[in-house]
This record gives structure tokens, C-alpha cells and sequence, in this order.
């Protein structure tokens, strides 16, 4: 569990998902009766896993989100917070435009510099108000300033959303890997149940192809529709007698 990733989880909760209809569709075959005890749904690490994780994941190089969001108050804080900031940075070159008079006013926000700044043409430096502070490299053309509440929202942007998150984020999924870890047996029994019928495979379709009948495809769980015909569980079933045929259809 020390080497899986958000992606790894996600998948483990999808195929669990597969688990409830797998043991139905098997109930009706007394050959592989045996498998229905050996697989476990996991219904509740199943829950924990679609309640952690968002459905869509990042890549694991990008930044964005991969806690859903209502799982942990203290991650929706930060982000909720983070948002506001960059709302109010969104908004701050109308406003200061609208407070100071200057049209090519310009706000920044640049992830690569780990700034967020008003930038001012040296032209209209004599229109600059009080309370921007310049900062220590000017351009050629223009000035950049800074402001107390811009310098706050710089830190919680570039190290909240970053560091802080990531850690949170980090403590979390520990911990719901280590819920499923504690599960391990149960994991590890259903999934050489769902071996199994590989080895069905391998000597159901000759039977059935003696007896006149069509394999289920039980192996194929992974397609989210499976049409079958009359079922070969594998063993010695009374051949067809020509009476009508009935098709059947299994959604896994």
C-alpha cells in the first residue's frame, strides 16, 4: 500500500463496484458457487474511497485537486480561502484603475515569480496613491508595486494552496490507504476469486461447444455490458434438446 497512488485507490473502488453483480451472475451456476464466498464487495472501504477521492484525478505532476471536496473541513478551508484570493486579485486591476485614474493600470499574478504585483508605466508614476509600495526591480518602461493585503494574498496563494494543501492532502490519503490496508486479506482472497475463472476459461468453452452451448464470458468483467447466451458453468450439463432458446442479458 506504501507505493500506491490516488489513481491505484480509485481503481480498487471501481472493480469492488463490480463485486455485488459478479456474485449474483455467479449464484447461478452451482460449478462456481464456491467463488461467491471467497469475494467481498467491501462496501465500506468502497464508500471511503468515492467519499475521498475526486472522480476526476489529476495528473500526478499537476497541482489541482484530488480530495473531494466536503471530505476534509480544514482542505475546504484552505481552498475556499484561496479562491477568495484570487477572486479579489482578479478584480484588483478595475478596481485600482477605478481608484487611481490609471487606464493601463495592470495586476499580476505570476506563479513562476511567486508574485503577485501592480505594474505602472513610469509615464503615470506622479498618479501612483499612497500605500503602493514599489518594489526593488523596476522595468524599463514601468514600475511594479505592492500592497500589505496583496502580499497576504501572495503568501496564502502561492504557499497555502501549494505546501499546506499538499500536506493535508498527503495526511489524508496515508490514512485511507492504511483503512484499506487493514483489509488486505480480504482484498487479497477476492482478487485471486476473480482469477478464477480464468481457469474456467480454459476448459468451459470445450464443453460448452460439445453440449451446444455459448460460454458466459464471466471472465470479461470489465465491460460495463456483456450479452450472453444459455451458459456453460464448465461441467456436464444435459445438451440442448432443441426447445426454444431464451438469450440472456448481464450489465456488469
Amino acid at each position: 500500500m506504501g507505493k500506491a497512488g490516488p489513481r491505484d485507490v480509485q481503481t480498487l473502488a471501481a472493480t469492488l463496484s463490480l463485486i455485488p453483480d459478479l456474485r449474483e451472475l455467479i449464484s447461478q451456476y452451482t460449478q462456481l458457487g464456491a467463488l461467491t464466498e471467497r469475494l467481498s464487495s467491501l462496501t465500506e472501504i468502497r464508500q471511503q474511497i468515492e467519499t475521498a477521492l475526486n472522480d476526476d484525478l489529476p495528473a500526478p505532476d499537476e497541482p489541482d485537486r484530488r480530495d473531494r471536496a466536503g471530505h476534509s473541513e480544514e482542505l475546504d478551508g484552505i481552498y475556499s480561502a484561496v479562491r477568495n484570493a484570487k477572486d479579489y486579485v482578479a478584480n484588483l486591476e478595475r478596481v485600482e484603475r477605478d481608484r487611481t485614474g490609471i487606464k493601463e493600470l495592470k495586476s499580476w499574478l505570476q506563479q513562476s515569480f511567486s508574485a503577485i504585483y501592480i505594474e505602472v508605466s513610469h509615464a503615470n508614476a506622479n498618479l501612483v496613491p499612497e500605500g503602493l509600495h514599489p518594489q526593488s526591480k523596476p522595468l524599463v518602461n514601468a514600475e511594479r508595486y505592492i500592497t500589505p493585503t496583496l502580499k497576504e494574498y501572495e503568501t496564502l496563494i502561492l504557499n497555502a494552496e501549494g505546501t499546506r494543501a499538499l500536506e493535508i492532502e498527503t495526511r489524508l490519503f496515508r490514512e485511507l490507504c492504511a483503512t484499506i490496508a487493514a483489509e488486505s486479506k480480504a482484498l487479497l482472497e477476492t482478487a485471486r476469486a476473480l482469477a478464477s475463472p480464468g481457469r474456467i476459461r480454459r476448459t468451459g468453452p470445450r464443453s460448452a461447444a460439445r453440449q451446444g452451448y455459448v460460454s458466459s464470458g464471466v471472465d470479461r468483467i470489465e465491460e460495463r455490458a456483456r450479452h450472453s447466451g444459455r451458459a456453460s458453468s464448465g461441467g456436464s450439463s444435459a445438451p440442448c434438446t432443441g426447445e426454444r432458446f431464451v438469450p440472456n442479458r448481464r450489465l456488469l
